[in-house]
């Protein structure tokens, strides 16, 4: 066996397809004779392989566009070309971001960030800036003066620099792709956006149950998809309850997962089953885990009644009580 590796990164050719020979002896006008006569191409064991050059593509996705305050956000990824990092920006009213991303040996990446309480609620700008062939980012950020610009760059240039602190976040997060589109550089980037609420959850309202059945509780939230949410079901009386009985109970606490819902929030739901509650006023209170936020409403768990017809003369309608 036999194995070959070409480096492509200072290879300078254009994109395309490339036809790649491996040969049995040298060709293409050089000899291996005595004479002095080249070798032809069909004088030799050879076999060929197509391979197409391409730009090295750059892809970020968030893991939500809308992300509740206390909660996480994953940015992912490809970044072809094997780049060692990427940089990352982000651009927001009165936040600044800028930290690197390591880029996994099969060109994926993924960057976490906590949305804490100094997050603004608001509308963030967020550009990911690749090395490209001569694997350094051209693009430094001075963090003392909050200046942002080209290396290596006339500084009289007007796309060569700019300062973070005195563009709104929108104008920045431009400033910066103009900058990068420069060509005395040879970086590329991807841009997205997201937009940081206040963490909700609601509770639809289940109404009168019977004691004995079962429903679902269920609502909305604009928590991740993933995060728990805590559900406590208590009697809202004090009322002693016998120490000898063991059949009588006043509520339940369940935890459940958040999943996609159809439209912009998520949705959760838990099972309920009133077997042997009490005849009692109940609150729901479902909690965020990883978030503080939480919600409650209230329902009445009341007297089951079987529903029964009353006997009536033949031919003649039922009525039901």
């Amino acid at each position: 066996s036999w194995e070959y590796k070409w480096d492509t990164s200072n290879c300078n050719l254009n994109t395309g397809s490339y036809t790649i020979y491996a040969t049995s002896v040298l060709t293409n006008g050089r000899s291996s004779s005595p004479s002095g006569d080249a070798v032809k191409l069909s004088d030799s064991e050879y076999a060929t392989v197509s391979v197409s050059l391409k730009q090295p593509f750059l892809s970020a996705v968030p893991s939500g566009t809308v992300v509740a305050k206390g909660d996480d956000l994953y940015i992912r990824g490809t970044a072809e070309g094997e780049p060692s990092k990427l940089q990352l920006y982000i651009f927001g009213p009165n936040k600044f971001v800028y930290e690197s991303i390591t880029v996994e040996d099969d060109g994926t990446y993924e960057k976490k960030l906590n949305i804490g309480s100094d997050w603004a609620s608001s509308q963030y700008y967020v550009v990911i800036e690749h090395p490209m062939y001569n694997g350094d980012i051209d693009v430094k950020y001075d963090e003392t003066t909050g200046d942002i610009s080209i290396k290596n760059v006339d500084a009289d240039n007007a796309q060569s620099s700019f300062n973070v602190n005195k563009l709104q976040s929108s104008n920045a997060a431009d400033a910066l792709t103009k900058m990068i589109d420069n060509p005395n550089i040879d970086d590329v980037y991807t841009k997205l956006t997201f937009t940081v609420v206040p963490a909700m959850i609601t509770i639809n309202n289940p109404g009168d149950q019977g004691v004995g059945t079962k429903f679902t509780i269920s609502g909305t939230t604009n928590l991740a998809v993933g995060d728990q949410i805590i559900v406590d079901v208590q009697s809202c009386s004090f009322t002693a309850v016998d120490k000898s009985s063991t059949s009588i109970t006043d509520g339940v606490s369940v935890t459940t997962t958040v999943v996609a819902g159809e439209g912009t929030d998520n949705v959760w739901s838990v099972e309920v089953d009133t077997t042997n509650w009490k005849l009692d006023e109940y609150t729901i209170k479902a909690s965020g885990i990883e978030v503080d936020v939480s919600t409650t409403t209230n329902f009445n768990v009341v007297e089951k009644v079987e529903v029964t017809p009353t006997a009536t003369a033949t031919g003649a309608t039922p009525t039901t009580t």
